[in-house]
């Protein structure tokens, strides 16, 4: 459903501020913020994205992904870029469920499922003994995601643990989210030859620029996989976030990957067998 009262920034009424009650900040990234928020009436707990579409000198910040700064024009139209992916998405077990979407003058707020806590947060805790079973089931919940959003031929291009959470009843069911650089494989040709996402999970054919398909959400999650189990990447551009360097990394060849292996975890040839 989309609400569309002209609105204003700040603290000044709007369309979104009718229905639901701004809470905690739960993070914040290169285009928007993530807040938690309560409708008003039900007082049903929800996390909602919210999105600048103006874009003044101060809200162009550091982007620490590949997401170049936008004008007003082009955040307007990616807001609803995205909103109209996410909704096509629809609802699934493993990705985060769009609920509502106020589209204003000044700002977009999608409305969402809320989540316990990110992926992040849950290696940070489990660090450094993670538990293969929980990797498994993170892999496996994201793959199922995965395989439902490129059957509605979306690629989603930044899939990282950054981008999945845990949530459902219990707080264990994985969450795919975030799909600000998701694109429409039928109508988003261009979009698909351009480096986007975030450097050290990109996979090779990006870096080179020699078009896209859905597999490059799969090299992501593989190296997703890696980090998880291993805490680092399994190559390293000579400067992190640098597209540039990864291309020269990707130039020269992916080296053996340099790590200390945890005790008792898997090697990633053998997990992959596993979640086969």
């Amino acid at each position: 459903t989309m609400g569309c009262n002209a609105g204003s920034p700040g603290g000044l009424p709007s369309a979104f501020h009718g229905y639901y009650v701004l809470e905690e900040r739960l993070g914040r990234g290169a285009y928007g913020q993530v807040w938690s928020c309560s409708h008003l009436q039900t007082e049903e707990r929800f996390a909602v994205k919210v999105l600048r579409l103006w874009r003044g000198p101060e809200a162009l910040g550091k982007v620490s992904c590949m997401r170049r700064r936008l004008t007003s024009r082009e955040a307007k139209w990616q807001a609803r870029h995205e909103a109209a992916l996410w909704g096509r998405i629809g609802r699934h077990q493993h990705c985060v469920e769009l609920h509502k979407v106020f589209m204003e003058s000044m700002l977009c707020y999608l409305v969402m499922e809320p989540c316990a806590r990110s992926l992040v947060k849950a290696l940070q805790d489990a660090w450094p003994c993670p538990v293969e079973e929980d990797i498994l089931r993170v892999v496996y919940h994201t793959l199922l995601a995965l395989r439902h959003i490129h059957s509605r031929d979306i690629v989603h291009r930044d899939v990282k643990p950054e981008n999945i959470l845990l949530g459902g009843p219990d707080g264990t069911t994985t969450k795919l989210c975030d799909f600000g650089l998701a694109v429409d494989m039928r109508e988003d040709a261009s979009s698909l030859q351009e480096v986007a996402g975030t450097p050290p999970y990109m996979a090779p054919e990006m870096l080179r620029e020699e078009g896209q398909t859905e597999k490059i959400d799969v090299w992501s999650l593989g190296v997703t996989a890696y980090v998880m189990l291993y805490g680092s990447f399994p190559y390293v551009p000579t400067k992190p976030g640098s597209a540039l360097s990864m291309k020269q990394v990707i130039a020269r060849g992916v080296p053996p990957p340099r790590y200390k292996p945890v005790a008792d975890l898997p090697s990633p040839s053998r997990l992959a067998e596993r979640t086969a």
